[in-house]
């Protein structure tokens, strides 16, 4: 028992059990009548407040006993609540998943529009595609000049288009076409510029008598350049091959010319010897006996030289083998050389001697053997090239002839 006081004045003795009515059944206007269940509540609220219990062992028990209620009350309406909670969430959410359901269906359909679209444009493509294909094949099996190594790999997909690539009947349009047929003229036209370019590399090779003539490989990108550009290439390569060939067929003529001299060396060395011979004869025949006479070896004039060069090309005029009238010109000539050289520098000597001074002047003619093809000024500069500093330095006269 307990009582409820209001201003020191007991108005109602009644149990807390009657007061906190506790049931594990949920009652049916619960959530409808929600103000007074919530009212039920307030009033419990206000009267665990109003408890007052006596401060013994027997008030301890009362109140242990009262709070143990309230929160057995508080804990049922906790429990009613739930229960119509649940039972509330589960109808809305069956009534949301029933509208979200139709809508994810209706999606769907939205997406399958999509696909259908897609598909049907997928096979439209794909016909435009094959239709460009085989009008291609067509362009090339028309184009017969063009040969099959400079075909590239077509790529016609930036014509694979829904509008601008077939009429209505399913033809090409004139645009689609043209832009086939400059992709096999583009080929034509590269193809030609080969050509071309090919044979201005064989008449140019075929001028400067280089053979076999240089190839595509020779050039590099550069084949494909801009017309000025290759045909600097197309010089530069030839000059430079006219100057590897000038430089082998120079050091070939040197080793035959080292060959050639040894032997007119030696012809004349044994002239040289007969003429001693001779001379030392004719002065033993002109001289007493009663001395031996001790001839030197005489130094010939320019004169001398001349006649003797004179003498050797008429022998020459007999000989029976090319080879040899060869030879024996060039030795004639050799003395002809020789006489002008010792000409000119007597005269040098009388000039430098009236001066007190001396010149001294190397001469070193070099005799090389190239083709028609090849110009005098390039034998010099490739000679020139391979002179020292020092050399280019004293050098006065370098002329080809």
């Amino acid at each position: 028992m307990s009582a409820v006081l209001k201003e020191n004045e007991v108005i109602e003795t009644k149990s807390l059990a009657e007061i906190l009515v506790i049931s594990d059944e949920v009652p049916a206007d619960f959530y409808k009548n929600t103000e007074k269940y919530q009212a039920e509540i307030d009033t419990a609220i206000e009267h665990a407040k109003s408890l007052v219990h006596p401060i013994n062992e027997e008030g301890r028990k009362l109140a242990k006993s009262d709070a143990a209620l309230i929160r057995k009350f508080a804990k049922n309406r906790n429990a009613w609540s739930l229960e119509v909670f649940r039972s509330l969430t589960e109808k809305i959410k069956f009534w949301r998943d029933d509208i979200t359901g139709k809508t994810k269906l209706l999606e769907q359909e939205a997406d399958n529009i999509l696909a259908r679209f897609e598909e049907h444009e997928a096979n439209i493509l794909k016909g435009i595609r094959a239709t460009l294909k085989e009008e291609l094949a067509l362009v090339i099996e028309q184009c017969k000049e063009i040969r099959p190594e400079f075909l590239t790999d077509y790529d016609v997909e930036p014509l694979v288009k829904l509008t601008g690539t077939l009429t209505p009947s399913g033809k090409l349009t004139s645009k689609a076409y043209s832009e086939l047929r400059s992709f096999v003229l583009t080929d034509l036209a590269k193809q030609q510029l080969h050509d071309n370019r090919i044979l201005t590399i064989e008449n140019r090779c075929l001028r400067a008598d280089i053979n076999p003539p240089l190839g595509k490989v020779h050039f590099g990108e550069v084949f494909w350049a801009d017309e000025q550009t290759f045909e600097e290439k197309l010089e530069a390569l030839v000059t430079a091959e006219i100057a590897r060939r000038v430089e082998m067929e120079m050091r070939i003529e040197a080793d035959l010319k080292k060959k050639e001299q040894a032997k007119i060396d030696e012809a004349l060395a044994q002239e040289r010897e007969r003429i001693r011979l001779e001379e030392q004869a004719k002065i033993a025949q002109e001289t007493p006996k009663a001395e031996p006479v001790i001839v030197k070896q005489v130094e010939l004039t320019p004169e001398e030289l001349r006649a003797k060069a004179r003498e050797i090309k008429q022998c020459a005029e007999y000989a029976d083998r090319n080879s040899d009238r060869a030879k024996e010109i060039a030795a004639a000539e050799k003395l002809l050389t020789q006489a002008k050289e010792l000409e000119a520098k007597a005269e040098e000597l009388k000039v430098l001697s009236a001066n007190n001074k001396k010149l001294v002047t190397i001469t070193a003619t070099f005799q090389v053997s190239v083709r028609e093809s090849i110009s005098i000024e390039a034998v010099e500069n490739h000679f020139k090239s391979k002179l020292s500093d020092d050399l280019k330095a004293i050098l006065t006269t370098c002329k080809g002839v």
